[in-house]
């Protein structure tokens, strides 16, 4: 029967009208995106830095070193003139060649004093160009500041606007948090009241049917329980048989295996840089010295995991060699050692459990390697098969009988469980008497 309740929308009240009205007439107000004046400027200025060319000097270009070469010229001519008169008034007026050399070095010496000249102009040419740089860099940096400065004030701008949308926002979030919460308490308060009369009604009618249910799930959980207590003992009585033709002949309590600390001081005999133990090969055994003094390691665990050894067994042998594990990560994952199941699950078969762990011990462990591949149950049947061949007769029977108990007791206990939540639940919603 549908609850006797009509639902009413929601309609905004007056505060909740004008603030939302405020909201969206600050939000059509948006700055403009940004369009800096300065922007042209700036990159006019870059691209005068970016596209000068390269120092360099022509001297004979320079408007100086020609007002140099015409004085010193003029004035090397000058002096040639007078040298050439003096020496000639020395042999009575007559020129001669000594004359003529005479002012040819003369003039010469000052051609010499105008290429003395040379270095300084170049100095002065290159610092009129460096000063050129640095004018066109300040130039740029005067202009870029300008445009930062413009930049700035339009993010305020910005910024003020997006504060003061936040503002607005929350304004109107809250005045309409008060007018929906006003809304809501009336019509929570108005259904809660249908809902309660149409609860008595519910209460009333579903009390006879869940009374009904109730008999028949306890009708059915006991069948349920005697059939797991049945199929539990079939079990047992099975896997006992099982056990007694596999034992018949098998080997007894007395039966001695290596440790894991036998296998660890066979295979690493002979101490530190010794490979004695490893390998009965001389050949081999020579190859796996070379490698280990070589610092060859990824090939000396190559050899190892050709040889047979397991993960834990090379790890083992390289902490006992002083290599790192990086070598043996790297080469445990680059050549899928730890994916053959039959050497880690026959490692755990073989272990000394006879002697140092029970039975529950070795299945316990057995399980735990096996969780890590993806067996069939079949495989996994015969894995545990050979476990259990393993240990003693009366071990084994004591073992199976104490999983048997187990089961059945953890079934009784989920069979109370259950019942008891059933009966809480019941008595809760007032349907039981």
């Amino acid at each position: 029967m549908a609850i006797n309740y009509t639902y009413k929308p929601y309609e905004e009240d007056e505060e909740t009208r004008r603030r939302r009205a405020a909201l969206e007439a600050a939000e059509a107000s948006k700055p403009a995106a940004y369009s800096g004046s300065y922007a042209s400027a700036v990159d006019e200025a870059l691209k005068k830095i970016q596209n000068r060319e390269k120092f360099s000097y022509d001297v004979n270009a320079d408007a100086l070193y020609q007002q140099y070469k015409d004085s010193y010229t003029r004035q090397g001519k000058l002096a040639m003139e007078d040298t050439i008169g003096k020496a000639a008034a020395l042999t009575g007026g007559y020129g001669n060649s000594y004359a003529q050399t005479a002012g040819q070095q003369t003039y010469q010496a000052y051609l010499d004093r105008l290429n003395d000249r040379i270095p300084e102009l170049y100095a002065a040419a290159y610092d009129r160009y460096r000063k050129e740089g640095e004018d066109l860099k300040d130039e740029y940096a005067m202009l870029s500041a300008r445009d930062q400065q413009e930049y700035a004030r339009h993010r305020d701008a910005v910024d003020d606007y997006y504060k003061d949308i936040s503002y607005r926002r929350q304004a109107y979030g809250d005045a309409y948090e008060r007018g929906y919460g006003r809304y809501s308490d009336e019509q929570n308060r108005l259904y809660q009241l249908a809902l309660a009369a149409q609860e008595q009604e519910n209460t009333d009618r579903a009390f006879a049917e869940n009374k009904r249910q109730y008999e028949e799930s306890k009708a059915a959980a006991a069948a349920k329980l005697a059939e797991d207590a049945r199929q539990a003992n079939l079990e047992y009585e099975l896997a006992l048989k099982k056990l007694e033709e596999k034992n018949k002949g098998t080997a007894g309590a007395g039966d001695v295996y290596e440790t894991e600390e036998q296998k660890y001081e066979r295979i690493t005999s002979g101490g530190s840089n010794s490979g004695k133990g490893i390998f009965d090969d001389p050949t081999e055994l020579a190859e796996f010295e070379d490698k280990l003094n070589g610092g060859e390691y990824i090939d000396v665990l190559r050899m190892l995991g050709d040889a047979g050894y397991t993960s834990d067994e090379i790890r083992t042998i390289a902490k006992d060699k002083n290599i790192r594990d990086y070598f043996v990560d790297l080469y445990l994952k680059n050549n899928n050692v730890d994916l053959n199941p039959n050497k880690e699950i026959n490692k755990v078969i073989k272990e000394n459990w006879i002697v140092s762990g029970t039975v529950e011990d070795g299945v316990n462990a057995l399980e735990k390697t096996m969780s890590h591949y993806n067996l069939t149950e079949e495989e996994k049947e015969k894995y545990t098969d050979m476990l259990l061949d393993r240990f003693p007769y009366n071990k084994v029977v004591a073992y199976l009988a104490k999983i048997k108990g187990q089961q059945q007791s953890k079934k009784v206990a989920q069979q109370k469980k259950a019942n008891d939540i059933y009966l809480q639940g019941q008595i809760g919603n007032g349907l039981w008497y």
